[in-house]
């Protein structure tokens, strides 16, 4: 429809139809809403509603389902939606809501209508059906699309009849003045959400009979029975704020939501308080008075401290603003325990981390910070150098702490400092009686910490798992990790390795553990261990924390080629953790094999904005901007990462993609170079693998061959398969060019059988790509059925692609032309798949439809940057031939000849031998002297490669 794909119908109801959809232009899923056609009869029906789509697309609130769009196709109106993966608060309503559950909803409903309010738009259809949870609890509002403007905008009130005399809105949920057709505001919709927080409690609605006037008269004369009657759960003051969204007359109301916000909040802090001690009182420094003297101050302060805690709770100020960043130095250890050593610094970030409030500086910031100080190889991060670390990072506060012995008990202490003074700003404090205590003690003290730092009872309440259900029970195991993470951040993966194989030893069902033991067997192209280790981190998927579950989810989605689940699994991430570096570099990574590669730019860029000096960002940024052949500007993120100090081998990587893509070889081989020559045989292996592509780039394809061939020696000195079944195609390309037959067929076959061996979809495709041009239909048929198999076990976009572009490739050398056409149109529907784009070029010309034909190569052209990045630069060169024969056919004689001159300049240096490039020659010449088509058949056109 469009410019959208359908893929599936979600629901329908009384405004309409809901589909998940592909926006083929902008590359992302969307929820696509077909509105009922009673909704827009008359013009001026048509002229509201799209004003109220455009007031609704200006709302920006967490927990509101955004509008993107809105368009009009074929006398139809459709309002493009995010898309937003969980189930309804109706389908969660099958089941008793809990008291500690239902809060949580009800806090993000409120907030959420509180943002529309403040926006001046209204609902005006608040129910069960259009409240969202995702997986995670996290609450969106759909279907602000048909909203309208509050007071200030003149055209009428809120029972507004865009269909004659239909009311918007579900009758059972309506305030009685709009039933009654009186003015309306957004007390309105307190009375709409009051109803589904009476239902949701209760599991009762309050007003619903057998017929529509008797629910109406119920509505407006009937008072429901308290919550509390039905639900001996809700305490009285839960029933005080339900009965005031309900009451009749709208004055009688709560005039704003955010009141209601004020209202919940305070309720979530009086059901905490009554189960929480009031914070210790700082600890003297020792040496500061006798025991005598303590004894006294400390009966004064206990004495004191019943009377003035509800007014220290009502007067006291946050300590950190939302979004703050801390750095955790690592503890002090006084005891003579070494099991301590790391383990409570680890224990308190694992548990602070779970907080959405602030933001912890992650390890891999703090190395990065390191090395720009010249202090690679400082091993701790005391008080003094985390406040250094802090002033250089911007960030708010410093966190420091002591572990110390007192006879026979231990007490943990925590300091909150001002890096700008080197002042506490925040003490607290926890005794256990042994080092077993220690999760349960820094349990206490997180909750403590993070109520006093200004985070809201509700948030800690949602957000807090205990750390001995969500980390290892081995403290020894704990101490390795957190040793082998500092290893890992410094980018030393093999000295990570032992330690973290080791904390798996000690705690075989230690989850996180395992992932990063994936994370870096994968890095160091070892798969067979890295899924091993992934298998086992998702096995323990209940017991880590939601952040650290989403990371599993996602790797896991990843390496299954599930690449929108795993995308989504990141985006998740990042709404319940606006501040995780890991959730937006993620999200830019997937967006890559998601088809939405616009979106991956955005979150690199955020990514820096939280940790500005991340290598691993600023080179993903220009990698990004290259495959969007955004060339120029990669040139300037490389100097934008100098600027910040960032200076690592792999930089020379993007930025010799981005010289290339600019037409200069000679710079970017320079750049390959230097990613030889600094970054060590990792480096050496990659640039070998863009020195071959310059040189097929420039049609010197006996050069690449053997450069090709070096790599594979590389690799196998390595033990590094990931290199390899790409190293093998472009030598099947090379020899196809080349005219050899038989050895592109030795590389084909063996691509073939590692690929079935180990099913990837991208080798499959290219292995049977490969097949189907040497004519072994049969093989090619083998491995379309295995990646048949992949379609079948993994839901992914990219995957449906490759199938279907392998199919059309195939039908095509059957001469089933029509069905190959649909084939690659598929393949490019699913996914931006560039081959798909090339495929489908192929198969027009073979109809003769030169138009489409042109149109489709015009289109692979236009993926330089990708196709220099993962495939055959020399294709792509050959392209600008096809491109040009297909003009020609069509009688295009002028921009026929600029295609045939662009393809023989970029081959001017090329081996003189090769057949495309004498065939070019003798056909523009043709062309330019006698002004005649140069191919006279339509084969001729599939020559190009």
């Amino acid at each position: 429809m469009g410019r959208f794909a359908i893929d599936a119908k979600l629901g329908s109801g009384g405004m309409g139809e809901v589909y998940r959809a592909r926006d083929t232009k902008l590359r992302r899923i969307v929820a696509l809403k077909r509105l009922a056609a009673n909704l827009y009869t008359n013009q001026n029906s048509r002229e509201r509603l799209w004003k109220e789509a455009v007031f609704a697309s200006r709302l920006n609130d967490p927990h509101i389902a955004a509008i993107h769009d809105a368009f009009e196709e074929q006398h139809e109106i459709f309002i493009v939606m995010e898309y937003v993966e969980g189930q309804t608060l109706r389908d969660r309503m099958q089941q008793p809501i809990s008291l500690r559950e239902f809060l949580p909803i009800a806090v993000q409903c409120v907030a959420g209508l509180e943002a529309a309010h403040r926006a001046g738009i209204q609902h005006r259809d608040v129910k069960p059906e259009n409240i969202l949870l995702t997986r995670n609890g996290h609450v969106k509002i759909l279907d602000f699309g048909i909203a309208r403007r509050l007071p200030g905008d003149t055209e009428g009130t809120t029972v507004d009849t865009l269909a004659s005399g239909g009311m918007i809105g579900t009758v059972t949920y309506m305030a009685p003045e709009i039933i009654e057709q009186q003015p309306a505001d957004s007390r309105a919709d307190i009375f709409s959400l009051g109803v589904v927080f009476y239902e949701a409690l209760t599991g009762q609605h309050p007003f619903r009979t057998s017929s529509f006037f008797e629910i109406c008269n119920r509505i407006l004369k009937h008072t429901p029975p308290p919550v509390s009657s039905l639900n001996a759960d809700v305490p009285q003051a839960l029933d005080a704020v339900v009965s005031r969204m309900l009451a009749k007359r709208p004055a009688d109301r709560y005039s704003t939501a955010a009141d209601i916000l004020a209202d919940l909040e305070q309720l979530q802090e009086s059901l905490d308080i009554t189960r929480e001690l009031p914070p210790s009182p700082p600890r003297l420094a020792r040496g500061f008075a006798s025991k005598k003297t303590w004894a006294g101050i400390a009966a004064i302060v206990l004495a004191l401290s019943a009377a003035s805690w509800f007014a220290y709770r009502r007067v006291q100020k946050p300590v950190l603003t939302e979004h703050a960043s801390i750095l955790i130095a690592d503890f002090e250890n006084h005891t003579s325990q070494p099991l301590l050593d790391q383990t409570a610094t680890e224990a308190v970030r694992e548990s602070l981390e779970q907080s959405r409030y602030f933001r912890v500086i992650p390890r891999s910031q703090i190395h990065e910070a390191l090395q720009l100080m010249s202090k690679t190889n400082t091993m701790r991060i005391d008080r003094s150098l985390g406040r250094e670390l802090c002033l250089r990072e911007n960030c708010s506060a410093v966190l420091a702490g002591s572990i110390s012995n007192f006879g026979q008990k231990y007490e943990i202490s925590e300091y909150l400092i001002d890096p700008q003074k080197d002042t506490p700003v925040l003490v607290e404090s926890a005794s256990m009686n042994s080092v077993s205590d220690l999760y349960a003690s820094i349990d206490a003290l997180s909750r403590q910490f993070r109520k006093r730092a200004g985070e809201s009872i509700a948030q800690i309440s949602h957000d807090s798992q205990p750390l001995a259900r969500v980390t290892t029970p081995s403290l020894e195991a704990l101490q390795r990790y957190s040793r082998g993470l500092d290893l890992y951040a410094s980018t030393d993966l093999n000295g990570f390795l032992p330690l973290g194989e080791s904390a798996v030893q000690l705690d075989p069902n230690f989850a996180m553990a395992h992932l990063y033991l994936a994370r870096a067997y994968d890095a160091l192209g070892n798969e067979p261990r890295a899924l091993e280790h992934l298998a086992a981190a998702e096995r323990g998927l209940d017991h880590v924390t939601d952040r650290e579950r989403d990371l599993i989810l996602a790797d896991g989605f990843e390496i299954q080629e599930d690449y929108d689940k795993a995308a989504e699994q990141f985006r998740l991430l990042t709404e319940t953790y606006p501040d995780d570096i890991q959730g937006f570099s993620g999200l830019a990574a997937t967006s890559i094999w998601t088809g939405r590669l616009e979106e991956a730019v955005p979150a690199e860029e955020h990514a820096l904005e939280l940790s500005p000096h991340s290598a691993i960002d600023h080179f993903n940024l220009i990698l990004d901007l290259d495959r969007l052949n955004r060339f120029d500007e990669a040139l300037d993120a490389h100097a934008d990462a100098k600027k910040d100090g960032v200076d690592i081998p792999l930089l020379h990587w993007g930025t010799g993609l981005a010289y290339l893509g600019n037409d200069d070889a000679q710079q970017a081989q320079t750049e390959f170079e230097l990613l030889a020559s600094q970054g060590g045989p990792s480096g050496e292996n990659l640039a070998s693998f863009y020195l071959a592509r310059i040189l097929m780039y420039q049609g010197r394809l006996r050069s690449a061959a053997k450069e090709l061939r070096r790599g594979l020696v590389l690799d196998e000195k390595m033990r590094s398969e990931s290199y390899m079944p790409v190293r093998h195609y472009l030598l099947a390309e090379i020899a196809l060019m080349r005219g050899d037959t038989a050895g592109a067929r030795s590389e084909g076959q063996q691509m073939a059988r590692e690929a079935l061996r180990n099913p990837q979809s991208e080798d499959l495709r290219r292995a049977g790509e490969i097949l189907v041009r040497i004519k072994d239909l049969s093989a090619a048929q083998t491995v379309l059925r295995g990646l048949g198999k992949l379609r079948a076990e993994h839901d992914s976009e990219f995957v449906q692609s490759c199938y279907y572009n392998l199919d059309g490739s195939l039908k095509l050398a059957q001469n089933e032309v029509a069905d190959s056409i649909e084939s690659q149109r598929k393949a490019s529907i699913f996914f931006p798949l560039y081959d798909a784009y090339l495929g489908l070029g192929d198969a027009l010309a073979a109809r003769r439809d030169w138009n489409g034909a042109a149109q489709a190569y015009s289109n692979y052209l236009n993926f330089k940057g990708e196709i220099f990045e993962d495939d055959s630069p020399a294709t792509w060169v050959l392209a600008h031939l096809a491109l040009g024969r297909t003009l020609a056919h069509e009688g295009k004689d002028a921009d026929a000849l600029k295609y045939y001159n662009q393809f023989l300049q970029l081959w001017a240096n090329a081996d003189s031998d090769l057949p495309p490039l004498q065939e070019a020659r003798s056909e523009r010449r043709r062309l330019s002297t006698n002004g005649k088509t140069a191919p006279a058949q339509a084969s001729d056109v599939l020559q190009h490669r």
